[in-house]
């Protein structure tokens, strides 16, 4: 036999109560993750703003430091200058090195072929003695 059912009767206002309830506490969870996100986006925000801020200051400071085309030439040219400068001097200073070094070689040409003759005076005084 069948057991008897106990029914508990619902209203139409229940049904309506309880939907009614469920949709406020989605809406309350949806209320409660859209503040998450908003304060995540600030929170984004505010760290995207402090690092646009550094950069700016960054191209501040190299187009203080930056100079124009004009005075780069001007700088560039005076360089090209003092190497052009140092560089004759340099040929100048070999050029004397090497005067130097063909006069201390004839020098030397000269001794030994004084001692070469010397030695062959010696040599013939001692063959004759």
């Amino acid at each position: 036999m069948d057991s008897p059912r106990t029914e508990v009767p619902v209203t139409l206002r229940d049904l309506v109560d309880e939907r009614d309830r469920r949709y406020q506490e989605r809406f309350a969870a949806q209320e409660q993750a859209l503040q998450v996100a908003l304060t995540a986006q600030k929170a984004h925000d505010e760290r995207a703003n402090g690092l646009v801020d550094k950069l700016a200051d960054q191209y501040k400071e190299f187009i203080k430091s930056s100079i124009s085309r004009p005075e780069y030439d001007q700088r560039h040219a005076s360089l090209e200058e003092k190497i052009e400068d140092h560089s004759n001097a340099t040929d100048q200073r070999f050029v004397a090195i090497d005067v130097r070094l063909r006069g201390i070689e004839r020098t030397i040409w000269l001794a030994s072929g004084a001692v070469m003759v010397i030695a062959g005076l010696f040599e013939w005084l001692l063959k004759k003695a």
